[in-house]
This record gives structure tokens, sequence and C-alpha cells, in this order.
């Protein structure tokens, strides 16, 4: 993985939670760590809406435990800015203009720890205020998602059923119900739509999916759209 391509990666990521699947995987893990390197830890939502929703999300997960044969990504991988300038020289200590004035320019300090900004009280201030706004922010995040529900009969109570999902769904935390509607697949069959609001960093769209499989009259649950809200 030389380079990342947000635009295509956007594009890959808009009808679909996940690079592989339904799980998030060791897929997910690499190209996270990509961007992370490429976008310095911060993708831009507006240019690249789902790339940012999908790494908000990825970043919830322990990496480690995820599925897959772990991929190392060499630390080129994303660097797409040139190299860094050689730092330049540090200049000769200056001697003192006058040997009586009392003050020694030498360094003969036994401390190595050289004064560094993010020591100071009010900067480390900031920086927390910082993380805690970027926190909050990230936990109130929630995407619109439309998903696809199939029964197997023609002859299926959609109603019915849509009310049972919706009963199932509810409860969950992060979860907020839009409303359902039916469409006609084929030869009579019609299939329903659940549009809902998932709160990013609680709401799995995964396990909702699994949830409405697990029903007898269903035979598939697919993505059909996932938005930023």
């Amino acid at each position: 993985m030389a380079t990342v391509d947000l635009k295509k990666l956007n594009n890959d990521l808009a009808s679909r939670s996940y690079l592989e699947g339904y799980r998030a995987s060791q897929a997910d893990v690499a190209v996270f760590i990509a961007v992370a390197r490429l976008t310095g830890g911060a993708v831009d939502a507006t240019a690249h809406p789902h790339v940012s929703r999908w790494f908000n999300h990825i970043k919830t997960f322990d990496h480690d435990s995820l599925p897959g044969d772990k991929v190392v990504v060499p630390a080129v991988a994303a660097a797409a800015a040139p190299a860094p300038a050689p730092a330049a020289a540090a200049p000769a200590p200056k001697k003192a203009a006058d040997a009586d004035d009392g003050f020694d320019f030498s360094d003969d300090s036994d401390d190595d720890e050289p004064f560094a900004l993010n020591d100071d009280p009010e900067y480390l201030k900031k920086v927390q205020a910082a993380k805690d706004k970027a926190a909050a922010k990230e936990k109130k995040s929630k995407s619109h998602v439309v998903i696809e529900v199939k029964p197997y009969e023609a002859e299926t109570d959609l109603k019915v059923l849509a009310e049972q999902c919706k009963k199932a769904l509810t409860p969950m935390a992060g979860f907020e119900w839009l409303g359902a509607q039916f469409v006609d697949v084929a030869y009579g069959l019609q299939k329903i739509l659940i549009s809902f609001y998932a709160v990013n960093s609680l709401c799995n769209v995964d396990e909702i999916n699994e949830l409405i499989e697990e029903f007898e009259d269903v035979q598939s649950v697919d993505i059909r759209s996932f938005t930023n809200a």
C-alpha cells in the first residue's frame, strides 16, 4: 500500500461500512493506519464524508482483536509530503562580551531536558480542551442509514415484520427509528426499507443487520445507504 487514494476510498465506502464484508477486520486496520499517516489523523469530513465516518468508527475498535491477517504498513506508506529539510547545525556558543560581567554563556548544566512548549500549563490546558471538544463531537456524531429487509415469502405480512424490527431495534443505545416503507421487488414480492439514525460511537450497523437476519421470515438484510447525518 504505497499511497491512499482518498477520493476512491470515499466512493468505495459510500455504500458499505467496512472494506471487506460486514465486519471490521485487519484490512480496515491497515488502511486506517495509512489514512491516519496521510491526513495526520484528521480526515476532512466535507471533502471525504464517507472516509471520515468510517475512520472515526474504526478508531473505536481494539485493532489487535479484529479478525484477519495483520498487515504491516511501512512508515513511508502514506508519506505524501516531501521529506523535511535537514536541521541546521547548532550555532557555536557565544563568548561573553566582558569577562568581568559575571555571566557564563557556556552550557555547563547537568539538565539534559530542553524547554518544551508542552511543559507550559496554559498550553496543556488548551490541548486538553481541544481533545475534550473533539471527543464530545465524536460522541454525538451520527449517520443516516437505510437498510433493505427482504422476506422469504410474498405472503409475509410486511407491516407485522416492520413492527417486529422496530420493537427489537428501538431499545438499542444510539438508535433512532425514522420509518419504514414497502417497495416492490418482482413477482408480487416486496421488501422493507428501514430508515434510522445511528450514533457512531454507540450503535453498530452490522449488529443491527445480524439481529434482523435472525427473524424467521427474513431472507436477507443489506445496507441501501450510509451517510453522515
